[in-house]
């Protein structure tokens, strides 16, 4: 049986602390994904760096991740919704590990807003993966929503 890891892609940290929650919970390796540059910590210059990205579907270059994901079984990937999908550097990490076809992806976010097409996203970017329902909370979420997603997936 392989093994499970906790990606996360995180901007305000947010994402960091519901990966961490998660990985607690389910014994997941946690994976950060992490622009090759990073965008700015500047709100509203983060805004105009992503927003094309976001738009055209084209990514971000990240920096290399160091697992072997012929291991892995069970991916909780988790970022922040940024124009109502996922932000660009999770894209990059998808489409770099073939839409992890074969794998069981339980999707999570984060949002100020609403989580948009986040979910319809990622099956449409996983579209061989066993996608499971998604856990979207406001501003990171309480402790017991995570719990009650983890549990809900047993």
């Amino acid at each position: 049986m392989g093994k499970s890891i906790a990606a996360f892609y995180t901007w305000s940290g947010k994402t960091k602390e519901m990966a961490e929650k998660i990985a607690a919970l389910t014994g997941a390796e946690l994976v950060e994904i992490k622009a090759a540059v990073p965008y700015s910590e500047d709100y509203k210059t983060c805004v105009d760096q992503s927003r094309q990205e976001a738009n055209d579907e084209t990514g971000r270059a990240i920096e290399p991740v160091n697992v072997d994901m012929s291991d892995v079984d069970t991916i909780y990937l988790g970022g922040p919704v940024w124009f109502s999908t996922f932000a660009p550097p999770l894209l990059t990490f998808i489409r770099d590990n073939n839409g992890f076809a074969g794998k069981k992806v339980c999707p999570f976010c984060t949002f100020g807003g609403h989580a948009g097409h986040y979910f319809a996203d990622v099956k449409k970017f996983c579209p061989d993966a066993e996608v499971t329902k998604m856990l979207e909370v406001k501003e990171g979420g309480s402790d017991e929503e995570i719990a009650e997603w983890v549990n809900s997936l047993k």
